[in-house]
């Protein structure tokens, strides 16, 4: 027996000191009480009574290694057991230890006390006298359930929910016992603590991980990425003939350069378009002005708050405006590259906006589309015809348009509408509305002060053959929860414009209303699409998700009334649902068209369009569409289906069928893709049997570049040119200089990700990431899960980049080999022959953080497990060591080295 000076234990742990002894004592060993125990409520037998003489009999035949762990994974941890016939038995002083309750097991096992919880909630357990007191009453125990043995208490494993509040689940099987707790239990309110401590510190800060930028500098010239079409056509009353495109981006004069051009063996250049520019989203370009973007050539303005929307042509713009952010009451237009026979579909929070096929200019285009409060995830989803499908991530943060205190903002821009660079256009070509004709204006932004932001904007512009000006001022604020607007503008022959908008989230739906009043013959082109002035309108934008268990229903509803000076007044609403069940998606869209004129008949028209299709993901994918009239008798107008089928990881066919029923027109497609390597040959075709009307063409499509990893040429699948990329490889670090070396061995196979890709690297550790965006922030992750050995690690978990088109930068991964560290805690009484249970122990690495923890066993034993190499100071935990007035003494630097080896270091406890 020890006596009691040798203690230095208080009630929140488990560890204690015993006092120098020749031989080995168990470190929980401490006197009984003087006291008589007190006792356990709900037994039935009578207090005092004797204990049955049934006890089981353990031996170290019947012992158990098991697994321990708690139900979220919070702690794990191994324990002994026995397992008999009756049941699995476990040691209490060693659940205690892992739960970190100060129960203490001595006299060889048949005694046990303390509390848990709460210093009132107090337990004993005396085997001796076979009773148990708890809550203050004494009861006899099941002499069944609990057994000294080898200096611990062991308690039948479906007995503790008795004693405490936990349930125990044992699997022999799988050799594990979790732990679940009924109340909340010290792990339990120390992970709360350290989540609320975390949320403090992160509080009005993103929470997404930030990771360490690698800067790729612009060039004066860089070999651009290109991409290559060629294509031989025909069709009915069109003789066969050959037709390319080619599209390349680089870096050049230290901007961004981008060109396209399509040719034709009957009518030479048809296309053309060429570009420069920069992105920042850091806002760092041009000095004192801030720019996050600047274009030049064939470029895309923005819409105005009232009366000039975007438009493309050539020209120049300039802004500082955040990138990926917007106001509710703006509307987004969405162009890019769009190659021949690619469709290309737009989603806003998984509600299908539109899909097109046809490219202006090698473009696509949607515009005007709404936006939600809050954030929108936009996704361009890409479909070619050699079988590609690729997606394009936009995140755009839209708020209530209002701007800190002092920050301003501007885009000035000049553009000859429509017009190209390369003044070439194909054969057939329609002008389209005041073609050619210049637009130069300014929209600016500043903020008054937290609530109140003012807007301006103004322009000079030719329309319909005459000359036209514009000047518009406005607020931003937020009343109530909701964001606010005012518009008022004036134009030429002094008309008017004045425009009110609340936009804010009620019952859980995203919704914008806007009105606005015009007089005096102003013309709002960002309202209608025609030219004709406006006397009022009216705007309405719902959005909402509805759930059902698992699953989601995104909906969105638009309606806009639109009143027109000549009297002439349209009402159009688009009702679009979307729902997902598992591999198989369905859209329904249904829209409608309301227009009176005076002296005309009013026209009415409902018409909608419902796809399901079925993901990719398996060798077949089926998509059928069906349109439809619901006005003023409801009819189907056409119904389609299309199968594909791969045959192999090289070769896929396609066959459609529409009718097309109101016209009587059948159309039957068919089409293949044969990849051949890094080329893809692709044939396409389709048939109209009653006009015997067909249209053919065979596609052969690649890529080609400099590979940035060994600096030779290489010709790729098509696609890389539109967007950016990323080089990305993995190497054993065995030298410890973080960089890559020629010799570095390689690690293989290894996953890496961004928020919208990934790909498995070769046996070289290299791979290509692709569709990374145009200067845009892109976070470059390695998956850790599928490194080849447990004891790999990469030294840092990711790399933000700014990716741009027709650069492809190199992210290493400097892949360290851990190393465990491990030893045995003991006390400082000359011997170090008595283990420490129960000590916390910590490593912290030369910042200051904490880089690993382990708690001692019941014999003192510590694993630190995973530990990258490094210095270290180990330590015991500060509440710990505070607590019990403990202290490690000796060295305490460790220095874990690249090799992956065992770290020993002597762990020696001592009091203050």
């Amino acid at each position: 027996m020890l006596p009691a000076s040798a203690l230095f234990a208080v009630p929140v742990t488990a560890v204690a000191a015993p006092a120098p002894a020749p031989d080995p004592v168990p470190p929980q060993t401490m006197s009984p009480p003087s006291t008589p125990p007190q006792a356990v409520p709900g037994q039935a037998a009578r207090a005092g009574q004797p204990v049955a003489n049934t006890a089981p009999t353990l031996s170290e035949d019947d012992e158990l290694i098991l697994e321990i762990r708690t139900q979220h994974r919070e702690m794990t941890d191994t324990i002994t057991g026995h397992g008999l016939r009756g049941g699995v038995y476990l040691p209490l002083g060693d659940l205690a230890r892992f739960l970190d309750l100060s129960i203490s097991v001595s006299d060889d096992g048949h005694y046990a006390s303390g509390w848990y919880l709460s210093p009132t909630r107090t337990i004993s357990i005396n085997l001796r006298a076979g009773t148990i007191t708890q809550g203050g009453k004494e009861a006899p125990l099941p002499r069944a359930d609990f057994v000294a043995h080898d200096g611990e208490l062991w308690i039948k494993a479906d007995r503790l929910a008795d004693i405490l509040p936990i349930k125990l689940v044992t699997d022999l099987r799988a050799q594990t016992v979790v732990v679940k707790t009924l109340e909340p239990f010290p792990f339990e309110q120390r992970a709360a603590r350290e989540a609320a401590r975390d949320r403090l510190a992160n509080a009005g800060h993103a929470q997404a991980p930030v990771y360490e930028r690698q800067d790729d500098p612009y060039h004066a010239f860089d070999v651009p990425i290109s991409e290559v079409e060629a294509r031989a056509a025909g069709a009915t009353g069109i003789a066969p003939h050959i037709e390319g495109d080619l599209r390349a981006s680089g870096d050049f004069l230290f901007m961004t350069g981008r060109i396209y051009a399509s040719v034709s063996s009957t009518s030479g250049l048809i296309a053309a378009r060429a570009e420069l520019g920069r992105r920042d989203p850091d806002a760092q370009m041009l000095g004192p002005l801030h720019a996050t973007e600047f274009e030049m050539g064939d470029i895309s303005t923005e819409s105005m708050p009232v009366g000039l929307r975007g438009v493309t042509g050539r020209g120049v713009f300039l802004t500082n405006e955040p990138l990926q952010h917007a106001s509710v009451f703006e509307t987004m237009d969405f162009r890019g590259e769009l190659p021949a026979g690619f469709e290309v579909e737009l989603y806003r929070n998984d509600t299908l906006i539109g899909s097109t096929n046809q490219p202006v200019n090698g473009q696509y285009e949607f515009l005007h589309v709404p936006v939600e409060f809050g954030l929108n995830v936009f996704r361009l989803v890409y479909y070619g015809p050699q079988g590609q499908r690729r997606e394009e991530v936009r995140r755009i943060s839209v708020g209530d348009g209002r701007l800190a205190k002092g920050a301003f903002t501007y885009n000035v821009f000049a553009v000859q509408k429509d017009e190209t660079v390369v003044p070439v256009t194909p054969p057939g070509f329609q002008p389209t509305l005041d073609y050619g004709d210049w637009r130069e204006g300014f929209m600016v932004q500043y903020g008054l002060n937290s609530a109140v932001t003012v807007v301006g904007s103004g322009a000079l512009y030719r329309s319909a053959g005459s000359e036209r000006w514009l000047a518009s001022t406005g607020l931003r604020t937020g009343i109530a929860g909701w964001a606010a607007k005012l518009d008022a503008s004036i134009g030429t022959g002094g008309g008017t414009a004045i425009e009110e908008g609340l936009a804010g989230k009620l019952l859980g739906a995203s919704v914008v209303i806007a009105h606005a009043d015009y007089a005096r013959g102003y013309v709002d082109e960002v309202r209608s699409l025609s030219d004709l002035p406006l006397t009022s309108m009216t705007q309405f934008d719902l959005s909402k998700t509805l759930h059902f268990g698992l699953h989601a229903l995104p909906l969105a509803l638009t309606w806009q009334h639109l009143a027109y000076a000549d009297g002439q007044v349209t009402d159009t609403a688009a009702f679009r649902q979307t729902f997902t069940l598992g591999r198989v998606m369905a859209t329904n869209v249904i829209n409608y068209t309301d227009t009176a004129t005076p002296g005309t008949q009013a026209t009415h028209s409902t018409t909608g369009m419902f796809d399901l299709s079925t993901f990719a993901g398996s060798h077949t994918q089926y998509r059928a569409e069906a349109a439809y009239s619901l006005g003023p008798h409801p009819v189907l107008t056409s119904i389609g289906g299309e199968v594909s089928h791969d045959f192999d990881a090289r070769t896929t066919v396609r066959a459609s069928l529409t009718q097309n029923i109101s016209a009587n027109q059948t159309a039957i497609g068919l089409s293949g893709t044969r990849k051949l390597g890094v080329y893809a040959l692709s044939f396409d075709s389709n048939y109209t049997p009653q006009s015997k009307a067909y249209a053919f063409t065979v596609r052969l499509g690649f890529s080609f570049g400099r590979n940035p990893l060994n600096g030779r040429m290489f010709v790729a699948r098509p696609g890389l040119s539109t967007s950016g990329a990323v080089a990305v490889r993995a190497f054993a670090d065995d030298d410890g200089s973080g960089a890559f070396a020629p010799g570095d061995a390689a690690v293989g196979k290894v996953t890496f990700f961004t928020g919208n890709s990934h790909v498995t690297s070769g046996s070289d550790g290299t791979a290509v990431l692709t569709g990374t965006g145009d200067g845009t922030r892109t976070a470059v992750r390695i998956d850790t899960a599928t490194l080849p050995d447990i004891a790999m690690a990469p030294a840092r978990p990711g790399v933000e980049v700014i990716a741009r088109p027709g650069r492809i930068p190199v992210v290493d991964f400097a892949i360290q080999q851990l190393s465990d560290v491990e030893g045995t805690a003991v006390y400082a009484d000359g011997t170090h022959k008595h283990g420490v249970a129960g000590l916390k122990l910590e490593l912290i690495d030369a910042k200051g953080h904490r880089a690993g923890h382990a708690r001692s066993e019941s014999d003192g034993f510590v694993l630190i497990e995973q530990v990258r190499p490094g210095d270290y100071t180990l330590a015991i935990q500060p509440e710990q060591a505070r607590n019990l007035k403990i202290h490690l003494v000796g060295e305490t630097h460790i220095h874990v080295g690249h090799k992956g080896k065992l770290v020993r270091p002597k762990i020696v406890v001592a009091p203050n």
